[in-house]
């Protein structure tokens, strides 16, 4: 990798991504990606250092010493660094990345899928968006499958931002404590993080102009088959939500639509939703939650199709 010298008066922004079970030609795919967006924020001038820093859940480390530096090797200048941690087990999506951004240097955090490829301008678009105070968090838009989530065409204030790709200040990611791994483990933590992010103020937005495909394939038919680690978190996810967001009614609704499925995947989560509230393991509610959650139709906004 060639060297750079950074602008130490702009921001830092930091690329985090979660890996379990991808293959290694996945990472780097991502790596041109990454380092094709990096490039051109860095070029716009806004921001002075972009590093990208991988986390692993994997039981066995997917990345050699040496895949690492070829990694690093093989990017741009405008990528100052490629670090690759193995965790000890996995995390889930939420807990890699408050472990990877722990003590980071980063003012920006950009968290990223790894099942993704970022057009060359969606970091200066979302970079852009930020310089907004009143903005906590930008999301950019998926492609090919753009998600159904409504959003305000003018300001693209929405009600929550994927966790897909998504960027945030680094101080509000530390006023928020990060995603709450002990409740949520893979699904809805980015929905209760934007919902925290919003109950301090701050505004939740799309950015339509930063692209971002997104791995999802349906199938022939336009079906969108969900696989079953899907469906016992998002069933899981949904109830700690709900409790946390002070929704017993919600609560209630979503046991009763499980005991009355078919699902033995939900019932499974069920099971340990009511072990963790008889032991304590639940979060407790927020006060004032109807100002920021939204529950509709079975969804967490008003969705546009």
């Amino acid at each position: 990798m060639g060297a750079m010298l950074a602008n130490e008066s702009m921001p830092v922004l930091r690329v985090q991504t979660v890996l379990y079970r991808h293959e290694p030609e996945q990472i780097w795919r991502l790596l041109h990606g990454v380092d094709a967006a990096a490039s051109k924020a860095i070029d716009a001038g806004l921001v002075g250092r972009i590093e990208w820093a991988l986390g692993d859940n994997t039981e066995s480390p997917i990345l050699a010493p040496a895949d690492v530096s070829a990694l690093d090797d093989a990017s741009s200048s405008a990528l100052s660094t490629v670090t690759y941690k193995h965790f000890s087990e996995n995390f889930g999506s939420s807990g890699g990345h408050n472990r990877l951004a722990e003590r980071c240097p980063g003012d920006l955090l950009l968290i990223l899928n790894p099942d993704t490829y970022p057009s060359p301008t969606a970091i200066v678009e979302l970079v852009k968006k930020l310089a907004n105070p009143d903005v906590g968090l930008v999301e950019a838009r998926q492609i090919p499958l753009e998600h159904p989530r409504e959003y305000d065409l003018t300001t693209g204030e929405t009600s929550w931002a994927s966790g897909c790709c998504v960027l945030v200040r680094r101080e509000l990611f530390d006023q928020i404590e990060g995603f709450d791994d002990e409740h949520f483990f893979l699904h809805c933590d980015d929905v209760d993080f934007s919902w925290r992010a919003r109950k301090l103020g701050h505004k939740v937005i799309v950015a339509p102009q930063a692209a971002v495909f997104h791995d999802k394939r349906p199938t022939p038919d336009a079906a969108w088959p969900a696989p079953d680690y899907e469906l016992y978190h998002s069933a899981l996810g949904r109830l700690m939500l709900a409790t946390r967001w002070d929704r017993p009614d919600i609560v209630d609704e979503t046991i009763a639509s499980i005991e009355a499925g078919q699902s033995e995947i939900q019932r499974a989560a069920l099971a340990e939703f009511r072990s963790r509230v008889t032991s304590g393991r639940i979060p407790a509610p927020e006060p004032d939650s109807q100002s920021v959650a939204q529950f509709i139709d079975g969804e967490y906004a008003i969705h546009r199709f």
